[in-house]
């Protein structure tokens, strides 16, 4: 008798552990976020489709052996901390306020969450279904969470993790799969100050973030999106600037460990630009796609300019310069002034040439070229030859008194006419270069004329 009952229940965990191995399969969630910027929208409101939401579509396959336990989702992925993150603070954990479960396909039976559990700071929500039988059921479960704060910084493709248990007469088990998330943000801004207004509604004070209840640990008067700020203030003393805070994926108002920090603020490769500058909110950039990264790269942006250049100064503690103001540093842009002309081929790649003239041909714009070093740039010097740096132009024809010797009588080839900050046509050149052929014809005819005057003599 021992003997049979020690094998019915031999048999019977034998038979749990195949169930278990036949049910445990991975699967892949969907997730819709509306809206999808970074740092919205955490608005305390009523109801799971007002503000921002999450919707989540996973499968669930029941038997008549089979029931549903559990449903968990993990954001941690995109950030841990009360402060960081997806913001859970006003998500309701009552079921019809915040969040709704709703069932796609299969029998519709009626579904309730009974126990809803959030922790801000791991970033989990648990949804335990007590006393819920779905009988037959193989399709999905819609679950739609309102009233979300989306993390700060931008993701692309990040996955957050869901699983499912089940429970049965002869035991759990778990599936798991993951959910792609996107949240896009970038430099969506409205006060131009290289902050995303994600970034600042994220970190700002509730009211400014539209937010009902002020949730604690948002208060910096440096973030506010509708107002350009100082981005170079270090709100929390960890010689992190705010930008530099974006551009690493850390929190403004909480003092970073020193270790974190020491990594951010080094010079890997040596160019005068902090590794944290060469980032993009955490994430590892290669700007040319030469497989190495901006902070190991020379030349991130491969536009044969170094960084150490572009960067405007050996100095780390300056910002890289941003001729055109972007808010894409020199070292990372392909067209650094903005005038539609790739610096690769630019012949003033810090200065807006978009016509590129070039009048002696030596491969530096007028815009940037002084060619005879007087300190005003060929483009606006009414004497592009001769050192006029006062400019001076009696008769106001657009030629340099210095080079119009046509007010003397004789005709100069050294100007160059600047009318309105624009290079005026060549009609004036070429007249001085005809009435000098001319001058220099007769000069030609009085010496012959000497010449067979002496042999009449």
């Amino acid at each position: 008798m021992r003997t049979r009952l020690k094998w019915l229940a031999s048999f019977g965990m034998g038979l749990c552990c195949a169930l278990s191995m036949a049910y445990a399969q991975d699967f892949t969630a969907t997730a819709v976020l509306s809206p999808s910027g970074i740092g919205l929208n955490g608005n305390d409101e009523t109801g799971p489709t007002v503000g921002s939401s999450w919707v989540f579509t996973v499968p669930v396959e029941t038997t008549l052996l089979t029931d549903l336990d559990q449903i968990s989702i993990d954001l941690s992925a995109l950030g841990t901390g009360t402060t960081f993150g997806v913001d859970l603070a006003n998500l309701s954990t009552s079921v019809g306020d915040d969040i709704l479960i709703e069932q796609v396909g299969g029998v519709t039976i009626p579904l309730a969450a009974t126990v809803i559990a959030k922790d801000n700071s791991s970033k989990t929500i648990t949804i335990d279904f007590v006393g819920i039988n779905l009988g037959i059921f193989n399709g999905d479960l819609r679950i739609t969470l309102g009233d979300l704060q989306n993390p700060p910084i931008p993701y692309s493709n990040k996955d957050v993790a869901i699983s499912v248990r089940y429970s049965s007469i002869l035991g759990g088990y778990t599936e798991s799969g993951p959910a792609s998330v996107t949240l896009t943000g970038g430099n969506q801004q409205s006060d131009a100050d290289c902050v995303p207004d994600g970034f600042e509604l994220y970190y700002s004070d509730g009211t400014l973030a539209l937010d009902a209840d002020g949730n604690a640990g948002k208060d910096s008067l440096a973030l506010h999106p509708n107002v350009a700020g100082d981005m170079s203030l270090d709100t929390d003393s960890d010689l992190l600037s705010i930008r530099q805070e974006y551009l690493a994926g850390t929190d403004p108002l909480v003092t970073d460990p020193a270790m974190t920090v020491s990594n951010w603020l080094t010079d890997t490769d040596g160019d005068g630009i902090y590794d944290v500058e060469e980032h993009f909110a955490g994430a590892t950039v290669d700007t040319d796609n030469d497989t190495i990264p901006d902070h190991l790269d020379s030349d991130s942006d491969g536009d044969g300019i170094p960084d150490s250049v572009e960067a405007g100064d050996s100095l780390l503690s300056t910002k890289p310069v941003d001729t055109d103001g972007d808010c894409i540093p020199d070292f990372q842009d392909l067209d650094s002034d903005g005038d539609g002309v790739i610096d690769l081929v630019d012949n003033c790649p810090s200065d807006v040439n978009a016509n590129q003239n070039d009048w002696n041909n030596n491969s530096k714009g007028d815009v940037c070229d002084d060619s005879d070093s007087d300190g005003i740039m060929d483009a606006m010097d009414n004497c592009h030859i001769d050192q006029n740096p006062d400019q001076a132009d009696a008769d106001n024809d657009g030629a340099g008194d210095l080079c119009d010797l046509e007010d003397y009588g004789i005709f100069g080839s050294g100007c160059r006419i600047v009318q309105s900050g624009h290079q005026s046509s060549a009609a004036h050149q070429d007249k001085s270069f005809g009435l000098l052929s001319i001058l220099l014809l007769m000069m030609f005819v009085g010496l012959l004329r000497k010449f067979l005057w002496s042999f009449r003599s």
